[in-house]
């Protein structure tokens, strides 16, 4: 959110609104945060479900790995949908 201030008309200055840089700051990093979070969560089960669904080969690993990364990003995605409603304030 950029405002200018048209007081001297050579050239106007640009004002930042800073917390809401912040507030956009620190929630994308609070996601990729959370979203290597759940890789390394992931990752140290991996070999209990590699024996729970007997996965033999590395594709049949691998492809467990990944659809439960993309599990991870589509969640993410969904609760990003209602995301614009709760940071907008409604007029």
């Amino acid at each position: 959110m950029i405002t200018t201030d048209q007081s001297e008309a050579s050239a106007p200055k640009a004002r930042y609104n800073l917390g809401y840089v912040w507030l956009i700051s620190v929630v994308a990093a609070m996601g990729g945060l959370l979203f290597g979070w759940d890789w390394v969560v992931i990752g140290g089960a991996k070999p209990f479900f590699q024996r729970y669904f007997q996965l033999n080969t590395e594709a049949q690993i691998g492809w467990a790995n990944s659809c439960a990364l993309i599990g991870c990003l589509a969640g993410a995605l969904v609760a990003w949908m209602p995301m614009p409603r709760m940071l907008v304030p409604i007029q």
